[in-house]
């Protein structure tokens, strides 16, 4: 499964450039080519979650985060950011969205956009759960979308990091892997 990934990625990696999460970063073998109608029997990020050596990102509840990814091509249409729990179903989608063609996304009104800025609740917590950036490519139907994945864990503040919020972006992150 994991040798037909490279393969593909190998043989498309310069052909085809859509989009990959850069923050938090992508699973191991971010490639930005990943859709849901060729990928989708690796599960609803189309690369399949627990691969050794995958990043994993710490988030704090109630934080500010600035979410980015790569672009490779500005595709029509917009981009939802949500969480998924540890079961890879959507608990949350972090991005406000309208009703506009082809689903619940942004309005696409930058097609460049690389990053979007999101603050999560206070009492919000996730372990072992992802962030996916899932992008439309209208151009192309309301129904293809291009997805990437980023594992995470969102929790709550300690004491310390509770105290020293003032208002501003307040980020704690620990990069690792798994």
């Amino acid at each position: 499964m994991l040798r037909t990934l490279l393969i593909i990625g190998v043989c498309l990696g310069g052909a085809f450039a859509h989009v990959r999460l850069t923050f938090p970063p992508a699973r191991k073998y971010a490639l930005d080519f990943l859709d849901n109608i060729r990928m989708a029997k690796y599960g609803p990020c189309g690369m399949p979650k627990g691969i050794e050596g995958s990043p994993k990102t710490t988030l704090v509840a109630g934080s500010r985060m600035n979410f980015t990814w790569h672009l490779g091509y500005p595709h029509q249409g917009g981009i939802r950011l949500e969480v998924l729990d540890s079961a890879e179903k959507s608990v949350r989608v972090l991005t406000p969205v309208t009703r506009a063609r082809g689903g619940n996304f942004t309005s696409g009104a930058d097609a460049t956009a690389t990053s979007y800025q999101v603050q999560f609740p206070a009492n919000f917590e996730c372990e072992d759960c992802s962030i996916r950036l899932t992008r439309q490519a209208l151009e192309w139907g309301n129904q293809y979308l291009f997805l990437s994945c980023g594992d995470v864990d969102i929790i709550r503040p300690t004491e310390e990091q509770s105290k020293n919020r003032n208002n501003s972006f307040y980020l704690d992150l620990k990069v690792f892997s798994v």
